[in-house]
């Protein structure tokens, strides 16, 4: 019996070795990142407890790659911080055009958001959307992917660990919609 959805084969993974590691001063869990042309941008997170270098989740690092040597592994690159107004962690990005949108997360203060934010250039200038009368649910731990110029957002969990279904965020008509399946 096949089912729909089920993959017949399962491929093997070799295990790389880094090339080499960037020289950041953050650990960090739960952050979101995104790649846009030679630039990574990391967003929130929250850092080890017991390491007195943490990362803050209110911070957005723009990692540039200048230069990758292929046969040594060598990468030079410029790494940037800004401290935004507001910090994340356990949310999700996607980069479009431009800019990096993240959506939901929680909070600082613990709470559950429901926002999506679009981040424009570095450094960054922040934006709310605000995406009409009905916003979707609140929620952390979710996943997002761009298809066309929609953010599909799948799952996620309510402060309470209750399962959520899917959003899709239409940038080019500034519209969303929860799918029922």
């Amino acid at each position: 019996n096949e089912a729909k959805g089920v993959a017949k084969e399962c491929l093997s993974l070799t295990p790389f070795s880094p090339l080499s590691f960037i020289a950041d001063d953050a650990y960090r869990y739960d952050q979101s990142s995104v790649l846009n042309d030679s630039s990574i941008y990391v967003f929130g997170g929250s850092g080890v407890a017991a390491n007195p270098n943490k990362g803050d989740s209110n911070e957005y690092i723009r990692l540039q790659i200048t230069k990758v040597d292929d046969n040594t592994g060598t990468i030079e690159y410029n790494l940037n911080k800004t401290l935004m107004a507001h910090g994340v962690q356990d949310h999700a990005s996607i980069v479009y055009k431009d800019s990096v949108y993240i959506f939901g997360g929680i909070l600082s203060d613990a709470s559950y958001t429901n926002k999506l934010y679009e981040m424009r250039s570095y450094p960054p200038v922040g934006n709310f959307i605000i995406p009409g009368v009905v916003r979707p649910t609140a929620r952390a731990g979710h996943s997002a992917i761009l298809h066309n110029h929609k953010i599909v957002i799948f799952g996620g969990r309510l402060s309470t660990n209750i399962a959520l279904k899917w959003v899709i965020y239409d940038l080019a008509q500034n519209t969303h919609h929860q799918v029922k399946i």
